[in-house]
C-alpha cells in the first residue's frame, strides 16, 4: 500500500502538478507526451486470467437455498457484473432477500499477477466489516475455489469456502461451504444463476 501511495504521488507531482504550476512550457517541453498521455502508458493491461471474468459480466437471476439449522430455504436473487478498469476488476451488485429481509452486497473480483490468485472484496448491507477472498480457476476457467473470511454480526472470525462452476454460457453454480474451528465444511449456500436475456 505504501509503494502504491507513494508511486502515485510521484506520478501526480512528476506529471500533474508539474505542468498545472509551470507559466511557460520549459525547454524542450513540446517534445514530452500529454499527462494523460503519461497516465495511459502506466495502465496495467488484462491478462488470460482476468479474461475468464467475462464469464461473470450480464445479469443474472438467482435461486438460493440456504441451508440453516438442518432445513432449507429458498429465495430469489438478482446479480448484476460489469467489468471496469480495462478488464482487470468485476464488479458485482447483488439484490435480494435473507430471512425476509431485503439483501444487497457489492463484490470486487480480480486476478493478483504477484501472488497468482484471484482476490476478492465482498461487502454487504448484514455486516459492517468486509471479507476478504484469495482463490484458484481451474484452466478452462470452469471452476473457481476460494477461501474467504470475514467477521460474523458477533465480531468472530468467519472462513468460507466457496466453489463456483460454469456449466454454459448461461448457466453457473455458486456453493458456499462454512468452515468450523475444527475444520469440518457445512453447505450454507447455494445459487443456481440463469442469465436473463
Amino acid at each position: 500500500m505504501k509503494f502504491l501511495a507513494t508511486s502515485l504521488l510521484s506520478l501526480v507531482t512528476g506529471v500533474g502538478v508539474g505542468t498545472l504550476i509551470q507559466d511557460k512550457p520549459a525547454a524542450g517541453a513540446q517534445d514530452k507526451k500529454p499527462a494523460a498521455q503519461e497516465m495511459d502508458a502506466v495502465a496495467v493491461q488484462a491478462g488470460p486470467e482476468h479474461k475468464k471474468l467475462e464469464k461473470m459480466v450480464g445479469t443474472w437471476d438467482g435461486a438460493i437455498t440456504f441451508y440453516m439449522g438442518g432445513q432449507a430455504m429458498t429465495s430469489k436473487a438478482v446479480e448484476t457484473n460489469t467489468l471496469v478498469m480495462n478488464g482487470l476488476w468485476l464488479l458485482s451488485d447483488f439484490k435480494g432477500e435473507f430471512m425476509g429481509q431485503p439483501f444487497h452486497g457489492h463484490g470486487i473480483f480480480g486476478y493478483d499477477p504477484v501472488k497468482k490468485k484471484h482476490v476478492s472484496v465482498w461487502v454487504d448491507s448484514m455486516s459492517s466489516s468486509f471479507t476478504t477472498g484469495e482463490g484458484e480457476g481451474s484452466k478452462d476457467g470452469k471452476t473457481m475455489v476460494d477461501t474467504m473470511v470475514g467477521y460474523d454480526p458477533s465480531g468472530k472470525k468467519s472462513v468460507m469456502r466457496n466453489v463456483t462452476t460454469i456449466q454454459d454460457a448461461d448457466h453457473r453454480t455458486f456453493e458456499m461451504y462454512n468452515i468450523a474451528d475444527d475444520g469440518k465444511e457445512a453447505l450454507a449456500m447455494k445459487i443456481e444463476y440463469t442469465r436473463r436475456k
